[in-house]
């Protein structure tokens, strides 16, 4: 009886954390000063490498949301990068993740510190980024 008790504390008190965990492990989900309304600052489409214009944002705090579908029989990658339009130095790795066959893969990054940025993107699979500022 006791071991069967003791199995069940344990499933309980994991359940508890990978719970607790999942809350605290997203970054577009608390990210710290970030508070405010998001505006839409562009929303792009296509299939295929793309390098964007630069970007200017006053606030710096920026939102990308992005959504990635895969026609093809075989695998997709989807990658996307924010980078100093200067230096070219990398400011945040926005997306990199396989699109299955046939697939469709979504999310969102929100970043700070990015006055002038521009959007690295490397697919092929067709994709649709939206880009937001905080105000």
């Amino acid at each position: 009886m006791m071991t069967f008790l003791k199995v069940g504390l344990v499933a309980v008190v994991l359940f508890v954390l990978v719970k607790a965990c999942n809350n605290l492990i997203d970054p577009s989900k608390v990210e710290s000063g970030m508070n405010g309304s998001w505006v839409a600052l562009e929303t792009l489409n296509g299939t295929g490498d793309v390098a964007t214009s630069a970007y200017n944002v006053s606030t710096g705090k920026v939102r990308v949301r992005w959504f990635a579908r895969n026609t093809e029989k075989s695998e997709g990658m989807f990658k996307v990068r924010a980078k100093n339009p200067t230096t070219g130095r990398l400011i945040n790795n926005i997306a990199d993740v396989t699109v299955g066959a046939g697939g469709v893969r979504n999310g969102e990054r929100a970043f700070q510190n990015a006055q002038q940025f521009y959007l690295e993107i490397q697919s092929n699979s067709s994709w649709e980024i939206t880009m937001e500022t905080m105000q």
